[in-house]
């Protein structure tokens, strides 16, 4: 949403919040994701890191990578819950199989903090996951810039 970001409008949080909060009420997850972002950023709100978590957990569990994402950033940092590397592994690992890139430095920087074993058991539980749920898509994105992320050339959509 352009409100939240200014481009090409007016930055106005308090209605992007609104529009967010007005989307999230009826499951969407990229809304549920952005409400997130603004609480952790403090974009017209006092920045709280537990709701941000909050919001980014709704969003994860509804299949959005990028609420995968950032659930996992929070338990890299610590903020808004205990820094856990497993955690931060798992929600990262959940990001990439929803189409999130994540560098793969990042990966391996956080295999070698946890041990084999719970490398294993995270990688049995994103299996277990996956085999349960189904990754939210944005259709109008797929539409506008491919499959694959890429523009298609296409500029009649936009």
């Amino acid at each position: 949403m352009h409100l939240a970001t200014g481009l090409g409008v007016t930055k106005d949080y308090a209605k992007a919040m609104d529009l967010y909060r007005k989307a999230a009420a009826h499951g969407h997850p990229r809304a549920m994701s952005s409400i997130g972002v603004m609480f952790m950023m403090g974009e017209g709100v006092t920045p709280d890191y537990k709701q941000a978590v909050s919001w980014f957990r709704k969003a994860a569990e509804a299949g959005f990578h990028e609420g995968c994402f950032n659930l996992g950033v929070a338990y890299l940092k610590g903020l808004g819950v205990p820094k856990d590397m497993a955690q931060a592994y798992y929600w990262f690992q959940l990001a990439r199989g929803g189409g999130y890139r994540i560098d793969s430095r990042v990966i391996s920087n956080l295999e070698s903090e946890i041990s084999p074993k719970e490398v294993n058991e995270t990688l049995k539980q994103v299996r277990d996951w996956q085999a349960n749920h189904v990754y939210w898509t944005d259709w109008l994105e797929v539409l506008k810039y491919g499959w694959w992320g890429f523009n298609t050339g296409d500029t009649s959509q936009s």
